[in-house]
């Protein structure tokens, strides 16, 4: 087999379906979420969808919905304000000791 009917073959499954790679951007978005929340489940819960339409985005066989994918961005957004704000926009590994009264005598 040529590398164009390789090629064809990845980008159509079925005949109305879009092969998503698993390096796209919706999918790379998704497993960085599931990475944040830790479970699938959890993630489902978060973006109130079902957890196998979830599993096909995350393994690249399908896009997700637009608003759902809307939904991924604001969620790891939100995280990210959430992070920077508790860190004062310190990467962790800079943050000071936390330091008691009796240190500084």
């Amino acid at each position: 087999m040529d590398l164009s009917a390789i090629l064809r073959r990845r980008i159509w499954r079925g005949d109305r379906k879009r092969f998503m790679p698993a390096g796209s951007v919706q999918c790379r978005t998704l497993q960085k979420a599931l990475a944040v929340v830790g479970s699938v489940e959890a993630l489902g819960k978060i973006l109130a969808v079902p957890t196998a339409d979830l599993e096909r985005w995350l393994a690249g066989s399908e896009d997700p919905p637009m608003p759902v994918f809307l939904n991924v961005v604001d969620f790891l957004l939100e995280q990210s304000r959430a992070f920077i704000t508790q860190t004062n926009g310190r990467p962790i590994q800079n943050q000071p000791a936390p330091r008691n009264g009796s240190e500084d005598k």
